[in-house]
């Protein structure tokens, strides 16, 4: 019985071992997923502001790249990001296809998108998607 411990001190001392790489492994991949949502999100935002404030120059540069960065969103957004996504680009199909003529007629639609956004990277926030579009205005 006494020669069984040091062998049940080894195989626990495995086990755990086994289990710390595990989780390390998981919270790595954690932190890269998080990593590349974050590399997104910002392509997202720098796209969509030189579509709207950018010289022509930017803005034809911008559209090539806004499929790209729409690809990672689908890709890499939480399901509510990607639900914000799909309602952004319905307002700019609309917008395409009946023009309003309104100015700042994305501001609610990418405000709610960009809240999505941090919500995603933060978890928590205490921003409210009218502070976003606030940010978004002036």
């Amino acid at each position: 019985m006494n020669n069984f411990i040091p062998l049940i001190g080894v195989i626990l001392t495995g086990l755990l071992a086994i289990l710390g790489y595990i989780v390390q492994k998981n919270k790595d991949r954690q932190i890269a997923i998080l990593e590349k949502k974050r590399d997104v999100y910002s392509d997202f935002y720098l796209v969509f502001n030189q579509l709207n404030q950018g010289t022509p120059a930017q803005q034809e540069k911008a559209r090539s790249r806004s499929l790209h960065v729409r690809s990672q969103l689908a890709l890499y957004g939480s399901d509510e990001v990607v639900k914000a996504g799909d309602a952004f680009a319905a307002k700019i199909l609309e917008e395409v296809h009946n023009p309003s003529g309104k100015e700042g007629f994305l501001t609610d639609a990418a405000a709610a998108l960009l809240y999505e956004m941090r919500t995603d990277l933060m978890a928590k926030t205490s921003i409210t998607i009218g502070d976003m579009e606030n940010l978004m205005t002036t």
